[in-house]
């Protein structure tokens, strides 16, 4: 895996003053002072932030070939016109050097962290939900609807499912659970509907004998005034019997509806229907059988009591009553079990398109759902849990993201960065300024880190304009050395296979720090006005796994950062 290194400070990483002068290199303050810790090196101010960058004064790119976005794993490419903010520009790969980019939300922006709204986390855009929970790999153990901006995207029926069994199943298993929860309440309407379908019919068969057994007894008192049977008690043991078989049918239906009716999520609806159709037409020919076995209950009860008084030829009544009762209650038990057939396929399309409905809600691929769906400004942070305490270098592509998409980067004190270099305690005071009618500087102590600081002669006849601009230093020290300006002196800079960026070379200057992403850079040097003005060159940096670090010249873009005069102290970076 290759290590995204240092890698630039576009134009930025560094600095700008206001008042107090403030920078990510040593400046003097107002007054003139520099600020040193205990061991009397120079730091950068602690109240310093990118947000303090000025805009750019000019318009640039920077283009990565394909060599370094393989090696980067990132494009580092980019573009900027005059006036855009660096914050806007730089990325956050830029400032690895710095540990930022092990910081987490909650460290950067301390209590207001839940109040920030997730459109300003520009590192979700385009995430999808597979990414985010291995962002944050706790919201997989939380229920859809926990987490907001994932329950908004999802359909209602998915609320109450963990977000890793709506992530990790295919699309095709989850449809077919949310199906089969549809399945199951069709089951329990259609054996509620089979059991008020059951309890009709009993009622019908037991009214029927009520009435037959009644009407039976009666017509024999005509003939037989002095008959003292009683119908409601051969009623009784006629129904108790066929109660029995009642109960068995009932049960014998309960099983086989749940036996069947389990698959049929995975059945189209006109064989869900043929099925209902063919159980319903198999449970009323059960019910049929019992009404005809009814028959010769009743006739056998009505005979077993009346055989002693009666001459049993006279019962051929008996008969001609059960055909009545028979043709009365088959007729009331087809009439039910026709409606309750229309009314289960009724519910059988509805429950089926509420499943073709919640299909179409659900996307081919959950996971890959982007956040960007969603109006991310009418979240907050906390409406993620746990995202909060999520490092920055956790975000899938977060080296490739402006400053300004971290919420809190751009304004957090250097003074709160984990990792800031040291800076040596080199010192000098400007006691001329020289412009390129100089034609010569051999006591310079600029350069580059390839061609060193020391005796990097500048001669007319070999710089960039025909003349050797610089400053001269005064000091016990440093009298007498010189600080040749890049508008007059280029020199090979970059290393690997990086150095060839832009020609190889970039302008003559110090490097405020060892490995430093950005060079000090002298220009416009004024003799008049005997002063002169301080830029930072950049360059970008990848390291190549067992081939070191490979560089651009510092010569990708440079910024203003202040200007100085005869007189003032400069601060000449690492030691001569």
């Amino acid at each position: 895996m290759l290590s995204k290194l240092t890698c630039l400070s576009l134009a930025i990483l560094l600095s700008i003053w206001a008042s107090p002068a403030q920078a990510l290199i040593p400046l003097p303050d107002e007054n003139g002072q520099y600020t040193t810790d205990a061991a009397g090196n120079l730091i950068v101010n602690p109240d310093f932030s990118l947000s303090n960058l000025p805009r750019f004064n000019t318009s640039g790119s920077f283009q990565a070939d394909q060599t370094t976005i393989n090696l980067l794993g990132y494009d580092p490419s980019r573009t900027w016109s005059a006036g855009d903010r660096p914050v806007d520009v730089m990325l956050y790969g830029d400032l690895t050097a710095y540990g930022l980019s092990g910081m987490t939300l909650e460290q950067i922006n301390g209590s207001l962290n839940q109040e920030i709204p997730l459109s300003e986390l520009k590192l979700l855009e385009k995430m999808s939900l597979n990414d985010l929970v291995k962002v944050v790999p706790r919201l997989k153990t939380r229920s859809v609807k926990e987490v907001k901006p994932i329950a908004d995207i999802l359909p209602r029926e998915l609320q109450n499912i963990d977000i890793a069994r709506v992530l990790d199943d295919d699309i095709s298993g989850l449809a077919k659970e949310l199906r089969r929860n549809n399945i199951d309440q069709l089951k329990e309407l259609l054996k509620e509907q089979l059991l008020d379908n059951q309890q009709l019919t009993v009622i019908g068969i037991s009214e029927g004998i009520d009435i037959t057994t009644e009407g039976i007894i009666n017509d024999l008192k005509l003939e037989n005034p002095l008959l003292t049977i009683n119908p409601t008690a051969i009623a009784d043991r006629a129904k108790a019997q066929i109660d029995q078989q009642l109960t068995q049918a009932e049960a014998q239906l309960r099983t086989e509806i749940d036996e069947q009716i389990k698959n049929f999520y995975k059945q189209p609806q006109e064989e869900v229907n043929t099925y209902i159709q063919q159980t319903i037409a198999k449970h009323q020919q059960q019910i049929e059988q019992i009404v005809e076995s009814s028959k010769a209950q009743i006739t056998q009860s009505i005979k077993s009591q009346i055989a002693e008084e009666l001459n049993l030829t006279q019962l051929d009544i008996i008969d001609q009553k059960l055909a009545s009762y028979k043709e009365a209650v088959t007729g009331f038990v087809t009439d039910t079990t026709t409606n309750i057939t229309q009314e289960l396929s009724k519910t059988v399309e509805i429950e089926f398109a509420k499943t073709e409905e919640l299909a179409k809600k659900i996307p081919d691929e959950l996971g890959d759902l982007t956040l960007d769906r969603l109006n991310l400004s009418s979240y907050t942070i906390n409406d993620i849990p746990g995202i909060e305490k999520t490092p920055i270098n956790k975000f899938k592509n977060y080296q490739n993201k402006a400053i300004s998409s971290v919420p809190g980067i751009a304004e957090l004190p250097a003074g709160r960065y984990p990792q800031m270099p040291t800076f040596g305690g080199g010192l000098g005071r400007i006691d001329l300024v020289f412009s390129q009618a100089e034609q010569f500087a051999e006591r310079a102590i600029s350069g580059s880190a390839k061609e060193g600081f020391i005796n990097t002669y500048c001669y007319a006849s070999s710089s960039e304009n025909g003349g050797c601009a610089h400053i001269e230093l005064t000091g016990s020290i440093n009298s007498g050395l010189q600080w040749v300006s890049g508008d007059s002196q280029k020199v090979r800079g970059g290393k690997g296979f990086l150095a060839g960026y832009k020609g190889g070379k970039e302008p003559t200057g110090r490097l405020p720090f060892i490995e430093s992403p950005f060079k000090m850079v002298l220009r416009n040097n004024n003799e008049l006005t005997d002063t002169t003005q301080l830029y930072l060159a950049m360059q970008f940096c990848v390291t190549v796994p067992f081939g070191g670090k490979a560089c651009t010249p510092h010569n990708v873009v440079e910024i203003p950062l202040m200007d100085y005069r005869v007189g003032d102290w400069i601060y000449l970076g690492i030691s001569l």
